[in-house]
């Protein structure tokens, strides 16, 4: 992004206008898994529930809530759909 930054800054003074670096850039990071990495929503239809299961995920200090969280709908954690495991592999 420092790149895009200096180089977009450099193209605007070289053609002789001031650089505009308070606008947004083009393009954003992005990573292609070629896998699907997310929480279904036939897991987890409530997104507020989907968003929690990330959430005690990526802070691991409320495991049993976690716990819980996955294990609604009668599924158990042990059962996670795959796209939930990659998910949660990548975010390690």
């Amino acid at each position: 992004m420092y790149t895009d930054l200096l180089e977009r800054a450099v193209n605007a003074l070289k053609s002789g206008k001031q650089p505009e670096l308070d606008t947004p850039m083009d393009r954003g990071a992005e990573v292609d898994l070629q896998t699907a990495a997310l929480i279904p929503e036939d897991y987890l239809p409530d997104i507020q529930a989907r968003l929690v299961f990330v959430q005690a995920h990526s802070q691991r200090r409320n495991a049993s809530r976690f716990t819980r969280i996955a294990g609604r709908n009668d599924r158990p954690f042990c059962l996670l759909p795959e796209p939930v495991k990659t998910l949660f592999s990548v975010a390690e």
